[in-house]
């Protein structure tokens, strides 16, 4: 039985003591429901906060999730988690997060911010659902039918 879930992964560049990088990540669904993220960095030291937006202008009224002073240890930001074994792990599942990309383009837009004060890259994992899109009364147009502008 085939998942309904897909994955993205990727590892940021380099990113400097007290820096921030914007993430653009392109080839996805415009319309998805974010259901878990993981944001790791290479070593431990500092804070970082994670940031996710709808927009590539990465302006506050785009900011539609926000992480603050994920601590940088190994284990970094795991959403939705589950700590009832007393180690942090990913829980199986977690509510969608809806993420409609604002100019329809097939971008997810991540913002990371290095708190700490040296250099750090950070692999991050999202995990979500496509969502289709309702061409009006019960008629749907998925990913592979939809036209590309």
């Amino acid at each position: 039985m085939s998942s309904r879930y897909q994955t993205h992964t990727f590892t940021t560049a380099s990113v400097a003591a007290a820096a921030t990088s914007n993430n653009d990540r392109t080839g996805l669904p415009s319309l998805i429901n974010i259901h878990k993220i993981s944001v790791v960095p290479n070593a431990a030291g500092g804070s970082f906060d994670v940031s996710i937006y709808k927009s590539d202008t990465y302006a506050a009224a785009k900011l539609l999730a926000f992480w603050d002073n994920v601590a940088n240890g190994t284990v970094g930001l795991i959403d939705p988690m589950n700590d009832s074994s007393g180690t942090p792990a990913a829980a199986l599942e977690g509510a969608g997060l809806p993420y409609d990309d604002d100019d329809d383009t097939g971008e997810l837009h991540i913002q990371i911010i290095n708190n700490d004060g040296s250099s750090h890259t950070y692999d991050v994992s999202v995990t979500y659902e496509e969502v289709p899109r309702f061409l009006g009364a019960g008629a749907m147009q998925n990913r592979s039918t939809a036209p590309r502008y």
